[in-house]
C-alpha cells in the first residue's frame, strides 16, 4: 500500500514536472521513506489512544525516537515492504510501551546486552540502504555504542527495551562485525 502510494505520486509529480533532475525511482524512495515515517507515527499514536487511557504516552514517544536514532547508525533487518514495516513497527512499539522493569539490576543488564550485540553486530544490513562508505563503518558502531551506553547513566526502562529490541534485528540482518579483528 505504501510503496504503491510512493509510485503513484512520483508518477504524477514526474509528470507535473517532467524536467526536474529526480527520477521517478529516486523520487518513489523519498516518497516512500517519508511515507513509512509518517505511517509508523500515526500508526502508534493512535494505537496510543489506549497508551493514553493506561498513560503510557511518554513511553511512546521515548519509542519513537529511540529506536529510530539507534537504527540510523547501527542499520537492521528490513521487512520487504513498506506497509509490513509500518504497521509491524507500530503494533510492536504500542506492546513494547507496556513492559514495566522496575529493577535496576534488570534495566542495565538489558542495555548490557544491547550494548554488546550493537558491538558485534553493528552497522548490520546497511549496503543496501544508506549511502555511506564502508570505513565509516568503525564510527557507526562507536556511535551506535554510545547512544546505548546513555542509559546506563539515564536507567530507563524504555530505553533498555527500545535498544534490545533494535539490537535484535542487527542479528536479523546477520552480518558479524567483531571489533576486536
Amino acid at each position: 500500500m505504501i510503496d504503491t502510494a510512493a509510485k503513484k505520486i512520483s508518477v504524477y509529480i514526474k509528470n507535473q514536472v517532467p524536467h526536474h533532475p529526480s527520477s521517478i525511482a529516486v523520487l518513489e524512495t523519498s516518497i516512500g521513506l517519508f511515507l513509512n515515517v509518517a505511517s509508523i507515527v500515526l500508526i502508534t499514536l493512535l494505537g496510543s489512544l489506549v497508551t493514553l487511557v493506561t498513560g503510557n504516552l511518554k513511553e511512546v514517544i521515548i519509542l519513537l525516537i529511540s529506536f529510530p536514532l539507534l537504527r540510523r547508525f547501527s542499520g537492521g533487518f528490513h521487512l520487504k515492504s513498506g506497509t509490513s514495516c509500518a504497521l509491524y513497527t507500530s503494533a510492536l512499539f504500542t506492546l513494547l510501551s507496556f513492559i514495566d522493569l522496575t529493577e535496576i539490576v534488570i534495566i542495565h543488564s538489558l542495555t548490557f546486552l544491547a550494548l554488546l550485540i550493537v558491538l558485534i553486530y553493528a552497522p548490520s544490513n546497511f549496503e543496501n540502504q544508506r549511502n555511506v562508505p564502508e570505513k565509516y563503518y568503525p564510527l557507526l558502531r562507536v556511535v551506535s555504542a554510545l547512544l546505548v551506553s546513555i542509559n546506563f547513566f539515564i536507567v530507563s526502562d524504555t530505553l533498555a527495551i527500545s535498544f534490545l529490541t533494535q539490537a535484535f534485528s542487527l542479528i536479523l540482518g546477520k552480518e558479524v562485525r567483531i571489533p576486536w579483528k
